[in-house]
C-alpha cells in the first residue's frame, strides 16, 4: 500500500494520535556528533543542559514524555488529512527517536514536504553581486520549500534533465529576511551563499548529497525551526523528488540503470562490520512521478507492529532472544534488545558457524537446526524488514526455529 500528501485514512488518523498523545522535546538532543553552539540548551542522558563557556550546566530533569514549559509540544489538530504541517511535525518526531533512543528511521522518511512557499517576485542577494530570483507564481518554474536541520547530510533523487537552483532560507510562512542595518546582514548572506547550488542535472537513480554544515550556522541556531531547503526547479519536471536526511549514497548500487540491493545502511560502524539489514531504500526505488512522503514500511514501527528497544512488554524481546539463542550460550541482557542481539538476529552464518564451530554444542546440534538457520536467512533477505529490529513477521517464524 502507497500512502499519500493529503490523505485521509486510518494510518493518518493513527499518526496523529500517536503524535498528539506523545510530548515532543522541541529541544535537541545532544550525541557524540552534535555540533555545540554557546548559549544553546541540549537534552543529555535525562538532563536539560546548557551549553556555555566550553561546559554543559545543568537546568532541570528531563522526564520522557513529560510536558516541560518551552522544552515540548503537541501536534496540532488543524485537519484530518496527512498535510505538510503533520508530515514536517512525524519528521521531528523519527529525529526525537533517532537521536534519543538510537532508532533511526530516517531512511523510510520522506524530508520533501509537497510544500510551496508565498515568495512573490524576490530578489535575494548572494555574495559576488550575484542573487537569485524567486517567485511562486512563475509558471516556468515550481517552487518547493522543505524543513532540514543544520550540521546534517542529505541523499537527494530527482530526475531532471536541465538545471536546477537548491539553497536554504528562512521561511515561516513568509521569508525571512535580515535587515540590511543588521549585524547578522553580512552572515546571512554569507549562509546564503554558502548554501547555494546550480545543480546541472540529475539521475533519480544516482542520488547526490547536499549538505548543511554551513560556517554561519553558529549565528543562527536559535532560527533552525525555520530553516527550509528551497527547490527551484523546471516546472516541465516529471519526477518522483526523495530527500532522506543522512548520507544513503553507499546503499545505492546501480545495475542497468536500476537500484539493487538498496538496503539501508548509513550506520559506519554497521559498514566496517559488514552489516546489512534487510529493510530496502524502498522511497529511492521507485520513481513514478509521485512524492510519497514515507516508505510503507515506515508504518509497521508506528503501529506497534516492531519488536525494539522501546519495546515497554519485555516478553516480546525474551521470546526473541529465546528463539534465537536456544541452542547457545546466551551472554546478553535478558529482556533488552542490543545491538549484538540485532546482529545476531540477521546475520545468521555468523550464528551457524559458530554452532557447528564448538566443541561443547557440536554434539547437541542436530542437522536440521542448521537447515531451519539458513531458512531462516533466505527468509530475511526476501523481506523487507525494519532496520535491524524484529517485525511480527520474523518474530513468527523464530517461533518455528
Amino acid at each position: 500500500m502507497k500512502y499519500n500528501f493529503n490523505d485521509s485514512t486510518i494510518v493518518t488518523g493513527f499518526i496523529k494520535e500517536l503524535l498528539y498523545n506523545f510530548n515532543l522535546p522541541v529541544t535537541q538532543v545532544y550525541t557524540e556528533d552534535t555540533v555545540l553552539y554557546e548559549g544553546k540548551t541540549y537534552i543529555k542522558n535525562h538532563d536539560i543542559v546548557k551549553y556555555e563557556d566550553g561546559k554543559f550546566k545543568k537546568l532541570i530533569n528531563y522526564i520522557y514524555n513529560k510536558p516541560l514549559l518551552n522544552i515540548t509540544s503537541k501536534l496540532k489538530m488543524n485537519s484530518s488529512i496527512y498535510d505538510s504541517y503533520t508530515h514536517n511535525y512525524l519528521g521531528n518526531y523519527l529525529r526525537f527517536l533517532r537521536d534519543y533512543h538510537k532508532i533511526n528511521l530516517m531512511g523510510l522518511y520522506n524530508c520533501f514536504s509537497n510544500e510551496i512557499p508565498n515568495i512573490q517576485n524576490k530578489l535575494i542577494k548572494l555574495n559576488n553581486n550575484n542573487a537569485i530570483e524567486i517567485n511562486s507564481s512563475d509558471s516556468e518554474y515550481d517552487y518547493y520549500i522543505v524543513p532540514v536541520k543544520f550540521n546534517k547530510q542529505y541523499t537527494i533523487a530527482i530526475d531532471a534533465s536541465i538545471q536546477y537552483s537548491l539553497m536554504c532560507l528562512f521561511y515561516n510562512k513568509i521569508f525571512i529576511e535580515k535587515s540590511e542595518d543588521s549585524s547578522k546582514y553580512n552572515s546571512y548572506i554569507n549562509l546564503l551563499s554558502e548554501s547555494y547550488t546550480n545543480v546541472p542535472g540529475s539521475n533519480f537513480n544516482k542520488p547526490f548529497l547536499y549538505s548543511t554544515y554551513f560556517d554561519s550556522a553558529k549565528y543562527f541556531w536559535q532560527d533552525e525551526k525555520n530553516l527550509k531547503l528551497l527547490l527551484k526547479v523546471p516546472a516541465s519536471l516529471n519526477s518522483s523528488i526523495v530527500i532522506l536526511e543522512g548520507n544513503y549514497l553507499s546503499s545505492c548500487s546501480v545495475l542497468d540503470n536500476n537500484l539493487t540491493f538498496d538496503y539501508i545502511v548509513n550506520d559506519s560502524n554497521l559498514l566496517a562490520k559488514n552489516i546489512v539489514y534487510p529493510t530496502k531504500l524502498s522511497l529511492l526505488s521507485v520513481n513514478n512521478h509521485i512524492s510519497y512522503p514515507f516508505a510503507d514500511r515506515l508504518v509497521e514501527f508506528l503501529i506497534g507492529n516492531a519488536i525494539t528497544n522501546m519495546d515497554v512488554f519485555s516478553n516480546d524481546v525474551k521470546r526473541v532472544q529465546d528463539r534465537l539463542y536456544k541452542n547457545l550460550e546466551f551472554k546478553g541482557l535478558p529482556n533488552i534488545w542490543t545491538d549484538d542481539l540485532r546482529n545476531d538476529v540477521y546475520t545468521v552464518e555468523n550464528s551457524v558457524n559458530y554452532l557447528m564451530g564448538t566443541p561443547k554444542m557440536r554434539s547437541t546440534i542436530m542437522w536440521n537446526d542448521v537447515v531451519k538457520y539458513y531458512e531462516f536467512k533466505k527468509f530475511i533477505d526476501q523481506h523487507y524488514d525494519l532496520t535491524g529490529y524484529v517485525d511480527k513477521d520474523i518474530e513468527s517464524l523464530l517461533e518455528l526455529m
